[in-house]
């Protein structure tokens, strides 16, 4: 379900390596914003918009993946089930989830998150 937008309009050439693609895609989220939302697809509640923290994006070369580790309360009025992750550029929205086991999901909330009223992640 995830859905990508705005790789049309970085700068990318037609040669390009992952590991170059990734120091793009990198400097694009260096101040990327995340946004939690729960309810009906239809008519979603935001549930949280978190920061990324301040070493909160890391570049493993060696697996060719950007990690990001972002901070924030989130509401628990509802279950978490989606996400907008915005760059400067790029947009990425998907599905998410406390549960490793669930199908479907590409974004995985933290195992510090426990669905208590004031819970930090």
């Amino acid at each position: 379900m995830r859905q990508i937008s705005g790789l049309e309009q970085l700068a990318i050439a037609e040669s390009i390596n992952l590991e170059e693609f990734s120091e793009i895609i990198g400097s694009d989220m260096a101040k990327a914003s995340l946004i939690i939302e729960g309810g009906e697809p239809d008519d979603p509640v935001v549930l949280a918009r978190l920061c990324l923290l301040a070493e909160g994006l890391q570049h493993d070369h060696y697996a060719g993946k950007l990690d990001m580790h972002f901070a924030g309360v989130i509401d628990v009025s509802a279950v978490p089930l989606f996400y907008t992750l915005t760059g400067k550029v790029v947009t990425v929205r998907g599905r998410c989830s406390v549960l490793r086991s669930v199908c479907g999901v590409d974004w995985l909330l933290s195992s510090s998150y426990t669905a208590k009223a004031g819970d930090r992640v």
